[in-house]
C-alpha cells in the first residue's frame, strides 16, 4: 500500500505546484514547501528502484531551490526569515546531490543487464564518470561535514546527528552499488576490475563500520527501514569476501557480517519487513555458492534485482540447482573449502555459531 500513497502524494504536490514561490508565502513556508518537494524527490528515487518502476519526479527547470541548513531553518522565525540569514545547503541538500549520482548509477547497472554483449569502453567510461563525481562529492564537503568520531559528536550536538550518518551511510551504499559488478568472477575482463572490486570491498566494509559507530550514540543511530536493505547489500560483498577472498581477509569479513547482523536483528525489532531481507542473504549465499561452482556467475537481471529492487521478493535464481547432501557430493575436492565456507557464512545469517578456525 506505500507506493500508492507516494504516487498520490507525488500528483498532489504537482497539482499544488509546490516547486513556485509564490509572494504571499513567508520565509518558513516557502522553505516548508521546497522540503516537502525534495523529500518526495528522494521518496520517489528510492520507491522507484525498489519496485522496479519508471520514476515520476523529473527535475527538468521546475525545481525549487535546495534545502537550506537544518539548524538555521530550525531557528527561522516570521520575523527572521531566511533572507535575513546567510543561505547555505544543509545535509538535506547534499543528500539530494548523492541521490542525483545514485540514478546514474542506476541507469548504468540497468543498461549492464539489459545489453547482450558488454562495451567495455562504455562501461569504464562510465563508471570513471561516476567514480569522480563520488570522489568530488566527498572531496568537496566542508571540514565538519567529513566523517570523523569528533564531526559525529558535532553534528549530535547540533541535533542533526541522525542526517549525519545518513548522508554517510547512502555515500557508501552507492559506491558499493557503482563498483559490484566487478565483484563477478567471471565477467568480460575490464582495465581497473581489481581496482573496482576492491573499492566495492571498502565502501562495503566503511558502511559496516559507520553503521556500528553510529550505535553507540543512540541519538544518531540508523534505525529507518531502508538501513535494512542497505545492510544487506553491504553484507552481500561481506558474504562474497568470506566465499571467495584470501584467507587473511576472513576473520575481519566474518566479525563485520556479524555485527551488520546484529543491526538487521536491532532493525527487525521496528520493522517486521527486515525479516524478508535477512532471508534475501540466505537467498544471495545460494547463488552465490551453486553459481561458482557451476561457472556461470554474471552480474544479471536477478542480482539487479537483489541490489535495487528491494520491495519486491527475490526468487531462487537457480531452481534446478540446489544444494543438497547428494549434490555436494559431486563437487570436485577443490570446492570442498568453499563449501566448508559456505555452512560458516550460513551459521552467521542464522545466528548459529561454527568455529571459524576449524571451517577453513
Amino acid at each position: 500500500m506505500t507506493y500508492p500513497i507516494i504516487v498520490i502524494a507525488n500528483r498532489m504536490a504537482q497539482l499544488l505546484k509546490i516547486a513556485e514561490d509564490k509572494p504571499e508565502d513567508g520565509a518558513i513556508l516557502r522553505e516548508v514547501k521546497r522540503r516537502v518537494w525534495w523529500s518526495l524527490y528522494l521518496i520517489d528515487r528510492w520507491a522507484s528502484a525498489g519496485l522496479g518502476l519508471p520514476r515520476q519526479f523529473h527535475i527538468g527547470g521546475r525545481a525549487p531551490r535546495l534545502p537550506m541548513d537544518e539548524v538555521d531553518f530550525s531557528n527561522m522565525s516570521s520575523i527572521n526569515g531566511v533572507e535575513e540569514l546567510q543561505w547555505q545547503p544543509g545535509l538535506w541538500s547534499r543528500m539530494i546531490t548523492l541521490v542525483q549520482i545514485f540514478r546514474h548509477i542506476q541507469d548504468l547497472n540497468r543498461t549492464l543487464v539489459e545489453s547482450t554483449r558488454w562495451n567495455e569502453e562504455y562501461i569504464e567510461s562510465a563508471v570513471l564518470s561516476l567514480s569522480k563525481q563520488l570522489t568530488d562529492f566527498e572531496d568537496e564537503l566542508p571540514p565538519t561535514l567529513v566523517f570523523t568520531s569528533e564531526n559525529l559528536a558535532l553534528q549530535i550536538e547540533r541535533g542533526v546527528g541522525g542526517a549525519f550518518v545518513a548522508l554517510h551511510l547512502g555515500y557508501h551504499h552507492y559506491a558499493t552499488l557503482l563498483y559490484y559488478q566487478y565483484l563477478d568472477q567471471y565477467r568480460p575482463p575490464a582495465q581497473n576490475g581489481r581496482m573496482y572490486a576492491q573499492w566495492c570491498k571498502y565502501h562495503a566494509t566503511a558502511f559496516c563500520e559507520l553503521l556500528q559507530s553510529s550505535k553507540i550514540y543512540r541519538q544518531a543511530e540508523a534505525l529507518y527501514n531502508i538501513v535494512g536493505h542497505m545492510t544487506v547489500v553491504s553484507s552481500s560483498v561481506l558474504l562474497h569476501t568470506l566465499l571467495f577472498g584470501h584467507e587473511n581477509e576472513l576473520q575481519i569479513a566474518r566479525q563485520r557480517l556479524e555485527s551488520n547482523f546484529q543491526a538487521l536483528v536491532r532493525l527487525r525489532e521496528f520493522w517486521p519487513s527486515v525479516n524478508q531481507m535477512m532471508n534475501r542473504l540466505i537467498t544471495f549465499q545460494n547463488a552465490c555458492l551453486r553459481t561458482a561452482l557451476l561457472e556461470t556467475h554474471r552480474f544479471d537481471k536477478w542480482m539487479v534485482k537483489f541490489l535495487l529492487q528491494h520491495a519486491l521478493a527475490l526468487d531462487e535464481k537457480m531452481e534446478s540447482a540446489t544444494l543438497t547432501g547428494t549434490g555436494l557430493e559431486q563437487f570436485s575436492a577443490r570446492n570442498e573449502q568453499l563449501v566448508e565456507r559456505s555452512r560458516v557464512t550460513g551459521s552467521i545469517i542464522r545466528g548459529t555459531r561454527i568455529d571459524f578456525e576449524t571451517s577453513i
